[in-house]
């Protein structure tokens, strides 16, 4: 019991035996756990495969062998342990002897860095995707030559200038998150594309926790919405409000909308509408990334309307 490693043993798939350490990880006293099932405090996604290998090693299938599983603490906190286990007598019948680590901060730190090498991936292809884009449209304005369009080139290099200033945030930041407010960060963005469209705003203050990458997926909806209306006129409808504990972001254009049988497909990487590129699966990656979801549905009488819903500062 001087262990300084969670030790425990089970039978019958239940707890006969926890030490000290086991009792601080999980913040369960041993009275609690001695005769309780031990799967009852396994992580619901990881029960399945904890289980086999607990019925397997009892019955002299499985080797001594050491894995990482999680357990939900008794304060709700999901710990992570990697432990040793092996097949045991006790009492005369067969159990598990489990020994090893906690492992949270170690597991947690590896999927830190995984997001963020997701994150510098994601980033290069924003840079390259976003910045095309703007350059496209200055080098069609100065071909075009007039006043009008050489005004509407300028916004575009002032984007192209922001964006890189962004990027730099971004770096800097490395993926690190801050309040945002959306609503001046929508407004920001609409003043870009004034001239390519009519816009029509009903933006509530509200905070979220994220980076300068939302302001590249919003834009990137409304960018999709000029580009690929298919109208004379476009008009754009955006909304920013709060609905219960989430920000919800909404972008309702007057084009042609997007075919049914194209819904499916239009956030994979694969996909690409002509002048669109990744776009819609970078703003995917980005919702995803702040643990938030989008949703395509059509617009009425026309058009599409793309929905962000993300966890709102409270």
């Amino acid at each position: 019991d001087n262990s300084s490693s969670p030790i425990l043993i089970v039978q019958d798939g239940k707890f006969v035996f926890v030490n000290r350490i086991l009792e601080e990880i999980t913040g369960y006293t041993r009275e609690e756990l001695i005769g309780r099932n031990a799967f009852d405090h396994v992580y619901p996604e990881d029960v399945e495969v904890v289980l086999r290998r607990y019925r397997e090693r009892v019955a002299g299938l499985r080797d001594v062998d050491s894995y990482s599983f999680r357990v939900v603490a008794k304060d709700g906190r999901v710990k992570w342990l990697t432990m040793t286990a092996r097949r045991i007598e006790y009492q005369g019948k067969p159990a598990v002897y489990a020994s090893g680590v906690e492992t949270t901060e170690l597991i947690n730190l590896n999927e830190e860095l995984r997001k963020k090498n997701e994150f510098f991936s994601l980033l290069s292809k924003i840079l390259r995707h976003d910045i095309l884009n703007d350059l496209a449209v200055v080098r069609a304005s100065i071909e075009i030559g007039s006043d009008e369009f050489l005004e509407r080139a300028l916004k575009r290099v002032d984007s192209i200038v922001e964006k890189i200033n962004d990027i730099r945030a971004l770096e800097e930041a490395v993926g690190a998150l801050k309040v945002l407010n959306v609503a001046e960060l929508v407004e920001k963005i609409v003043e870009t594309y004034f001239g390519e469209a009519s816009f029509k705003l009903n933006l509530q203050e509200v905070h979220v926790e994220a980076n300068e990458a939302l302001k590249s997926a919003v834009e990137n909806l409304i960018r999709n919405a000029i580009q690929h209306s298919q109208v004379p006129h476009v008009e754009i409808s955006v909304e920013v409000f709060r609905e219960k504990d989430e920000c919800v972001i909404r972008v309702a254009d007057n084009g042609v909308g997007i075919p049914e049988n194209l819904k499916a497909k239009i956030f994979e990487a694969t996909y690409s509408r002509k002048g669109g590129g990744l776009g819609l699966f970078l703003v995917k990656k980005i919702v995803d990334m702040f643990r938030g979801r989008i949703q395509l549905y059509d617009n009425k009488p026309q058009g599409a309307v793309f929905e962000i819903r993300i966890p709102a500062k409270l």
